[in-house]
């Protein structure tokens, strides 16, 4: 009998333990619950796009496999490395710049990220399936010391 509990509780973990959020070294609590290195999922209408952090960001950047776009207007600076630029309100009118293919991976982003979610929101009702978000846009990846392209001044800003 003892036999058969111990065989059931190593069963029952066995089931219930790779579904439980792993604690990172260092942390504790709540704040120590490892992050999605996929973002935040956003579900619209239509399906879903995911929202990101600028140290995620800055990490996908190291092996770039996706079409940055700004969406924010007017211009206010652009992040390094970025491949167009479609007002977040004329992204149906502007397919051309986008990737023909709805599976590939587009990352979005604007000032403050209410004009990339509404652009985010849009591409998913047009089908796109692979769509980021910058959740806080250039004003957060700004504040965490990342660059930031003003072409206005013709150089890097803050």
């Amino acid at each position: 009998m003892e036999k058969l509990k111990i065989w059931f509780a190593l069963v029952s973990l066995t089931i219930m333990l790779p579904g439980w959020p792993l604690p990172v070294a260092g942390q504790s609590g709540s704040q120590g619950l490892r992050q999605s290195e996929e973002g935040e999922r956003v579900e619209v209408r239509g399906g879903s796009y995911r929202d990101i952090g600028s140290e995620e960001l800055s990490r996908m950047l190291r092996k770039k496999d996706f079409r940055l776009i700004n969406v924010h207007i007017p211009y206010e600076g652009e992040l390094l490395r970025t491949d167009a630029f479609i007002p977040y309100n004329e992204v149906e009118k502007r397919l051309d710049k986008l990737p023909q293919s709805r599976d590939a991976k587009i990352v979005l982003y604007c000032m403050s990220g209410r004009m990339s979610a509404i652009a985010a929101e849009t591409m998913v009702r047009l089908g796109y399936r692979n769509v980021w978000n910058l959740k806080e846009g250039m004003r957060e990846w700004q504040k965490k010391g990342f660059p930031l392209l003003d072409k206005r001044q013709g150089g890097k800003s803050g």
